[in-house]
């Protein structure tokens, strides 16, 4: 089902809500998951590091040759990414054919970040590494405090099915 919403979304929405969703994807951008690391504990932190270097190193690829601004430790919002990297992520982004914009959507979605989606659809990181980067903090949190039932295990399949159902879009 995840497929075929994305490939419904890719014939019927993308048509005629493109300028909503180029748009709400470069929303996700301003706030781009990984432009953010905790402030402490620095176990989780470094988590985060680990989950986003690939992204992080191959960010200036996709953006025009600019780096992703990363914060400070503990910054939570208000990241701002210089105006030539918006300026090629909105040219990116505006070039997708629709079914790839409807995939777009989907992966920027699930890991709260366009340049898991931008890297997904270049093929620039393995599939795995971006569910590992997407859920980064929840997989910190459960292994130290615990999984949830019908809590963890539920957001882990979402965030791994609908990045396998943008990849195979991608591909």
């Amino acid at each position: 089902m995840p497929l075929c919403r994305l490939v419904t979304a890719g014939l019927d929405a993308a048509p005629v809500f493109r300028p909503r969703m180029v748009s709400s994807l470069l929303d996700t951008f301003a706030d781009d998951a990984a432009a953010y690391r905790a402030g402490h504990p620095s176990e989780l932190r470094a988590t985060q590091e680990a989950a986003w270097a690939p992204f992080l190193a191959w960010a200036p690829t996709a953006l025009g040759g600019n780096p992703l601004t990363v914060g400070e430790p503990g910054v939570m919002l208000g990241v701002t990414q210089p105006p030539a990297a918006v300026a090629a992520a909105a040219a990116v982004v505006g070039g997708l054919d629709d079914l790839e914009l409807a995939a777009m959507e989907t992966a920027a979605g699930a890991a709260k970040s366009l340049l898991v989606g931008l890297a997904l659809w270049r093929r620039a990181v393995p599939l795995d590494a971006a569910i590992a980067a997407a859920r980064a903090e929840e997989a910190w949190q459960a292994g130290v405090w615990g999984r949830v039932e019908g809590g963890h295990d539920v957001d882990e399949a979402e965030v791994e099915v609908r990045l396998a159902a943008a990849d195979v879009v991608f591909r």
